[in-house]
């Protein structure tokens, strides 16, 4: 009976583990998108993101389950308001010769590197931004200045701005 929960656990760690590397290997897909402004990759790979997502947090919701489970059928006490991985492997592991700690450790690097990776592209999009609205301004800016010729002075009128082609999909 401890077998059958310490294995379907550890199956649970193991999908999780491979939605979140595959959510990392993403996120690494995306900072290239955005290093060549390819904007309609970066859309693709968002709803990729959002469907891994769905898919690790309902693993997650099955996972807290089970542990739930285990405690129930185990009879133990729930020291907290709610169950943390934590308190859980602390208090229990060593009935799975602490298999699941090492699944824990493993899944919790990726999801570090993940979070450091989102960061990372967050910033790069905001950088990415800031200089495109600058440019913008700028243009903006050098349309709105007068324009001297060698026999007249003219001003440049809408007609004469430059057009701007952005890939703004994303």
């Amino acid at each position: 009976m401890m077998g059958d929960w310490v294995e379907e656990l550890c199956k649970i760690f193991q999908k999780e583990i491979i939605v979140y590397t595959n959510l990392l290997a993403i996120e690494l897909k995306k900072r290239e998108a955005v290093n060549k402004a390819d904007g309609r990759s970066l859309q693709e790979y968002n709803r990729e993101t959002y469907n891994l997502m769905v898919e690790a947090s309902e693993m997650e919701r099955v996972r807290m389950r089970s542990i739930e489970e285990v405690y129930r059928k185990n009879n133990l006490i729930i020291e907290k308001e709610a169950i943390t991985l934590t308190d859980f492997l602390n208090k229990i592991d060593r009935d799975s010769n602490f298999q699941l700690k090492g699944y824990a450790t493993e899944l919790k690097t990726i999801v570090h590197k993940l979070k450091e990776s989102i960061v990372i592209n967050d910033k790069l999009i905001n950088t990415r931004q800031e200089l495109l609205n600058k440019t913008i301004e700028a243009m903006k800016k050098a349309d709105a200045e007068t324009t001297y010729t060698t026999s007249t002075k003219t001003k440049k009128t809408p007609s004469k701005t430059r057009a701007l082609v952005l890939n703004t999909s994303a």
